[in-house]
């Protein structure tokens, strides 16, 4: 299953190397204003929940990391949206691969999913 988030991992990742469980680092992102439980923040590592943006500011806070640090390192000079696809998969955002016609070889099958605004 691809993830809602790009920072689950980096999350998880930068909590180990801290020697933090679950529970301590939520303590601590309660401590800094945002009401979050062990459950919320499991999620957030197994990539089942979308962070806001906003969140990530929190995050880097208690982790001592600048914000950039909680994203995947993606190489820019490929398809973006291919790239991304790589890492998550948010129906409600349009980022997952349509199908192609019947007959077509285009790559329009990696275009994000049309939406009215």
């Amino acid at each position: 299953m691809k993830a809602l988030n790009l920072v689950g991992r980096q999350v998880s990742r930068l909590r180990y190397q801290r020697e933090l469980t679950q529970e301590e680092l939520a303590d601590e992102l309660q401590r800094a204003g945002w009401l979050i439980t062990r459950s919320g923040l499991s999620k957030i590592e197994g990539g089942s929940v979308y962070v806001p943006d906003f969140r990530l500011f929190y995050l880097a806070h208690v982790l001592d990391v600048e914000v950039p640090a909680l994203l995947p390192r993606i190489d820019l000079s490929q398809p973006i949206h291919e790239t991304i696809l790589r890492f998550i998969r948010n129906e409600k955002r349009g980022l997952v691969p349509e199908r192609p016609a019947l007959g077509s070889l285009a790559p329009g099958w990696l275009l994000p999913s049309k939406r009215n605004f």
